[in-house]
């Protein structure tokens, strides 16, 4: 079956590239995964132990997935299977890990309406993703909607 990754970070691009995933895996058939990376904080409180242990940080992340997973589902019209991974790890690093256990064959990621500027001087997970990851990502630009792919272009810097 083929296999569909959408890392969310629950903003509205990451809702709005998972829905455009969740109708892209109903046109081709494919199985969607919504993969969530978390790092743990360290935040110590006036005792010295953390305020939130690694057990709460899991179950606070698997909650937030599974409601998204809901909102996602109530806009695919047909039954998708769509799984759900919360990873305690940097988006880099996890995603990259899921993707090399996953074998999925498509990456689908938004990205965020920050202008050319912010996100070339900040950085920007999707362009890291692009730049890293050994599989095909699509990104999905803000308010974009699904149609079913036609044509498409492909964009390669020939070093790798």
């Amino acid at each position: 079956m083929k296999k569909i990754i959408a890392p969310v970070d629950f903003s509205s691009a990451a809702e709005n590239s998972a829905i455009f995933a969740g109708k892209l895996a109903e046109f081709y058939n494919a199985e969607l995964w919504l993969y969530y990376a978390y790092e743990l904080v360290a935040p110590f409180g006036e005792y010295g132990y953390s305020a939130v242990t690694p057990l709460d940080m899991e179950n606070a992340a698997k909650f937030e997935l599974a409601e998204f997973k809901k909102k996602i589902e109530s806009q695919i019209k047909t039954a998708v299977t769509i799984n759900i991974k919360a990873d305690n790890a940097s988006l880099n690093d996890g995603l990259t890990a899921f993707c090399d256990e996953l074998q999925p064959d498509m990456v689908v990621m938004g990205l965020s309406g920050k202008n050319a500027l912010t996100r070339l001087v900040v950085g920007s997970n999707t362009i890291r993703a692009i730049q890293n990851l050994k599989y095909p990502v699509l990104v999905v630009p803000p308010k974009a909607e699904f149609l079913p792919v036609r044509k498409i272009g492909f964009a390669c810097d020939y070093k790798r």
